[in-house]
């Protein structure tokens, strides 16, 4: 009995990692807007450049192509930043899921969260937010790369950098999908609901 005591109460245990799990899910998902908000400051990166007019001098030329060149490659690395604020979300949201089987609604509004569950509003509305998010995240950086190619076409000798920009853009938007279709929804064979031990 004292050794029982003096362990705890698993219960209790089980309810503060549940506490801590759902604050850090939080605390990363309150991190994407402002990571959102870079993006654009990086569209008016763009614009800028775009404005700057004719580039005179040739070191001129060359840092106003490499300052273009790294617009894309920061606003990916964005987007990459909030997947990872993505994936380990997921990730806390699965092991809830699959881990805390009492009370019953803690797995359901785990599994609901990312559009599994049962059919319903409810569902059908996590699984549209989830394509708007997407959406908002991928459609700003694939205009960055294809604006980006197009800039750097009309305003230097590179050629066949805005064709080039659009293919990047497209295997960018491919991957986003496959990305969203990894994190999405699961099926309930791949995602059995096991009590704490």
């Amino acid at each position: 009995m004292d050794e029982l005591k003096q362990e705890g109460n698993p219960d209790q245990y089980s309810l503060e990692l549940y506490k801590n799990l759902r604050a850090e899910v939080v605390t990363y998902m309150s991190r994407v807007p402002g990571l959102w908000l870079q993006k654009f400051l990086l569209v008016g990166g763009v614009i800028a450049f775009s404005l700057a007019g004719d580039i005179g001098a040739d070191y001129k030329r060359l840092s106003f192509i490499g300052g273009l060149s790294v617009i894309p490659i920061l606003a990916v690395l964005l987007d990459a930043k909030m997947l990872e604020y993505g994936l380990h979300a997921r990730a806390i949201s699965l092991f809830i899921a699959e881990r805390y089987t009492s009370p019953v609604v803690i797995p359901e509004w785990e599994r609901l969260l990312w559009g599994e569950g049962q059919e319903g509003l409810p569902r059908r509305l996590t699984r549209v937010r989830s394509f708007v998010t997407l959406l908002v995240t991928v459609a700003p950086t694939i205009a960055i790369i294809v604006l980006s190619g197009a800039l750097l076409e009309s305003m230097s000798e590179i050629k066949y950098a805005s064709i080039l920009s659009v293919a990047l853009g497209g295997a960018y938007l491919i991957g986003s999908v496959i990305i969203w279709g990894v994190m999405g929804p699961r099926s309930k064979k791949n995602n059995p609901a096991q009590p704490i031990s």
